[in-house]
């Protein structure tokens, strides 16, 4: 039989998607529920390891709130299925293998990730959503608490998988209802994620996880493994005379970042910007999701408003709006802009066409005009990207002199520059 653990710090999520498809098994089990409400546990490894102390059946099964078991045979099934590969290892729903390519099947919200299997498949780490083990097995080892949110069962499958002991990923889905949650506690990866590499670099070279790759490239990584300080003054000088590096500059690696209109042209250019970053694409246009998914850009989707986008204050580091402002109406474009810099936590990164100025006439269909004086007054840096075509045209000097061109975009942005940066630091 198994012991079923889940954490609930949001009662009606927990009712309507785990505790409804529970009610439905057709086999016995026994139910330890964490209520985290008041945030008695600083920590989920903290929480599940306090209630797997208690599990009285062979199985342990921990699984977030807001998964669905889909059928009621699906205990039956998944218990028949470890019993078969041997019982002592660490078994999930999805995972990544020692390359990083995604290995499991999951309905998420109506969107499917991984495709179907049929039998079970060895994998590297495991999505903490759904972890299932003996019971002796996870006595044996436990989550590590110095962990927060994140990475606590990618660090748990390679102690185990150092055991000699099996990861696997098993055929029986899932439906995980991510949306009712804040997408990302946002705050707590790139520290967790750090730590687990710290952890195990000796051990395995690369460290990949559903959420992407574990790096030391964070704010907490101590200095001796921090990039040197010449790369970084090399690159703030390239900044000067090269748009795309001072641009690039304003995202770091191993952040989290929401892209706001998940605009179509743009698409190209934020891969390069999100580098290892957890990236959110949101926008209330759904052929722009199913777009940019279909270039495999950001993380995870959401169609929602820009002006009413369903996050809570602070779940992301960065917030970038491209080509968006300037194709809504005044209104809605403050709106978003007001509802960026509630869920924003460290900066609001917006570019946008200055003065309502086009590259070509022809493209000159926006809604609003939007300046660098405005987005002074709002608390914004501003400065100027790429110098306007006809002030090329008319100073014929420049054509000898072209590393004049940005420098006089970036340091005149309201009356030389064809398009604006502008960054609101939020801490």
């Amino acid at each position: 039989m198994i012991s079923v653990i889940c954490v609930v710090n949001d009662k009606e999520v927990f009712e309507s998607n785990l505790l409804a498809s529970l009610r439905e098994q057709d086999v016995d089990f026994e139910l330890l529920v964490v209520d985290n409400t008041t945030g008695q546990f600083s920590s989920i490894p903290k929480a599940l390891n306090d209630a797997a102390s208690r599990a009285r059946h062979e199985y342990i099964l921990c699984v977030h709130q807001d998964v669905n078991l889909i059928g009621k045979s699906w205990l039956k099934r998944a218990e028949e299925i470890c019993n078969d590969l041997g019982r002592m290892g660490v078994f999930g729903v999805a995972g990544v293998n020692e390359t990083g390519a995604y290995i499991g099947f999951i309905v998420d919200r109506g969107r499917f990730w991984g495709t179907p299997l049929k039998t079970p498949r060895a994998a590297f780490t495991l999505d903490e959503c759904l972890l299932l083990m003996h019971r002796k097995t996870f006595l044996e080892n436990k989550f590590d608490e110095d962990f927060k949110f994140h990475s606590y069962g990618a660090d748990l499958c390679l102690r185990i998988k150092e055991q000699g002991l099996r990861v696997h990923v098993i055929p029986c889905p899932i439906y995980h209802n991510s949306a009712t949650i804040p997408i990302l506690r946002a705050w707590n990866i790139g520290e967790d994620d750090l730590k687990l590499y710290l952890k195990h670099r000796n051990a395995f070279l690369t460290i990949y996880k559903t959420t992407g790759k574990a790096t030391p490239y964070s704010k907490h990584t101590p200095s001796k493994i921090r990039g040197s300080v010449k790369l970084l003054s090399y690159r703030q000088i390239l900044s000067i005379f090269y748009v795309e590096e001072r641009i690039l500059a304003e995202f770091p690696s191993k952040s989290s970042l929401l892209d706001v209109g998940v605009i179509p042209l743009e698409q190209s250019w934020i891969k390069h910007a999100k580098k290892e970053s957890y990236s959110v694409g949101v926008s209330a246009k759904k052929q722009y999701l199913l777009a940019s998914k279909r270039i495999n850009i950001h993380n995870d989707y959401v169609l929602a408003s820009p002006c009413y986008m369903p996050f809570q204050k602070g779940a992301f580091a960065i917030i970038l709006i491209k080509g968006l402002l300037e194709y809504s109406k005044k209104e809605e474009g403050t709106r978003a802009i007001n509802n960026a810099l509630q869920v924003g936590r460290e900066k609001l990164v917006i570019i946008a066409p200055n003065n309502g100025y086009a590259l070509d006439t022809a493209y000159q269909c926006y809604l609003s005009k939007w300046n660098s004086q405005e987005f002074k007054k709002m608390g914004f840096k501003t400065s100027g990207l790429y110098l306007r075509v006809d002030i090329q045209q008319k100073v014929k000097v420049l054509k000898a002199l072209p590393f004049l061109k940005p420098i006089l975009a970036r340091f005149c942005p309201n009356h030389l520059s064809r398009d604006v940066l502008c960054v609101k630091h939020l801490t």
